[in-house]
């Protein structure tokens, strides 16, 4: 087809003056033709950046990005100024195990030096297989805190406590803090009514691997899939929608490699409520997704969270948290001590933005109830 010829010149063009990385994947059909079924790209940005910041890569998908329904592939690091970057990209008509391994595949024959130590994602096991099949490298599967929290949030209803307690297992600053805590649960664990021990026990198990790796890998970074999901809404405001064609979706993505940052794509429309509980700084550092995150925290402790006593300095925040058992509406009253002193950051009993990287719904309770700014933490 006339498109397809059109992307073989334009990319044959980005590879002579930009020196992109790009392979189109073509699959066979039963009429005995073929039709493009993915586009790989890496830019020498992103090469560099595997090379160099790839031990730990968050991989994730944005659905629907063409007015074919194309999805989008992305692969991000973070640099050394703790920025977001996009390394690597495949427009695909299907995400499925092939299309990954094809993908990394692709990376590995571009950058030799790819090697990740840790792979991020949503939980979806065949993304990891298919880099140890496509690339011959064997990360360690890192599943994205905030969607296992909700993912056994389903699964556990009223044991849903006991699963919170394994995901804290990666507050743990010490291998002694971690084996203390694990010994806990498992009393915990044989305590409880009406649970699948042997399964609990294995999501304990897991849980302690993830944080062992917490401790001497990340040193206390977020494992979380977010950093995707920030450059994934920073393309869809670039355009990767259903009204572009993938022509249009391969320019707006060069432009997007140029040197397009994601704070560039200011401004993100703040309520006052939300801005004026936010240093100025916070507003040109952190990422959009972030900052739209943070708004829906804000308006959701509004109805979950009340002062229970404050001296200024500590602060007792009673939480009220709702989940549904079988038809059956539970209410559970959390208390938590927000620490908050003049000139430093923040903290808070939850551990919450300790491990996420952003403030928690307590922090956000007593700068809406003081008046007080949020600092950059």
């Amino acid at each position: 087809p006339e498109e397809t010829r059109e992307m073989v010149r334009l990319l044959t063009f980005l590879k002579m003056k930009e020196n992109l990385h790009s392979k189109m994947v073509f699959e066979e059909q039963e009429n005995g033709g073929s039709r493009l079924s993915a586009i790989h790209m890496v830019y020498p940005k992103g090469a560099q950046m595997l090379r160099t910041h790839g031990d730990v890569i968050y991989c994730d998908s944005l659905w629907s990005t063409t007015v074919d329904g194309d999805h989008l592939l992305t692969v991000v690091v973070v640099d050394e100024d703790n920025k977001l970057q996009l390394a690597a990209t495949s427009l695909t008509t299907t995400e499925c195990k092939d299309s990954w391994t094809s993908f990394f595949a692709f990376i590995k024959t571009s950058v030799p030096l790819f090697n990740p130590k840790c792979l991020v994602s949503d939980g979806a096991a065949y993304i990891a297989e298919s880099c140890r099949v496509g690339s011959g490298v064997k990360p360690l599967h890192i599943i994205c805190w905030w969607h296992q929290r909700n993912a056994n949030k389903k699964n556990f209803g009223k044991h849903y406590h006991i699963i919170q307690m394994i995901l804290s297992l990666s507050y743990s600053e010490t291998h002694e803090q971690l084996e203390r805590q694990k010994q806990v649960i498992l009393d915990k664990i044989q305590q409880a009514t009406g649970i699948k021990v042997a399964h609990v026990q294995q999501q304990l198990e897991r849980q302690v691997a993830t944080s062992l790796i917490n401790l001497t890998v990340f040193t206390g970074g977020t494992i979380t899939n977010s950093y995707c999901e920030s450059i994934n809404a920073c393309l869809r405001n670039n355009g990767a929608d259903t009204t572009c064609s993938k022509m249009d979706l391969i320019r707006k993505l060069r432009q997007f490699n140029e040197g397009a940052k994601i704070k560039d794509n200011r401004p993100l429309n703040l309520s006052k409520q939300i801005s004026d509980l936010l240093e100025g700084d916070v507003l040109t550092s952190v990422t959009n997704g972030a900052l739209r995150s943070f708004s829906e925290k804000v308006s959701a402790t509004m109805n979950s969270c009340k002062t229970q006593e404050s001296d200024g300095v500590n602060t007792k925040v009673l939480e009220t948290a709702h989940c549904e058992v079988n038809g059956v509406n539970l209410e559970k009253t959390n208390r938590w001590l927000v620490q908050w002193e003049t000139g430093k950051p923040p903290q808070c009993g939850c551990n919450g933005l300790t491990y996420a990287g952003m403030p928690c719904a307590h922090i956000c309770w007593v700068a809406a109830q003081n008046q007080k700014k949020i600092p950059l933490c």
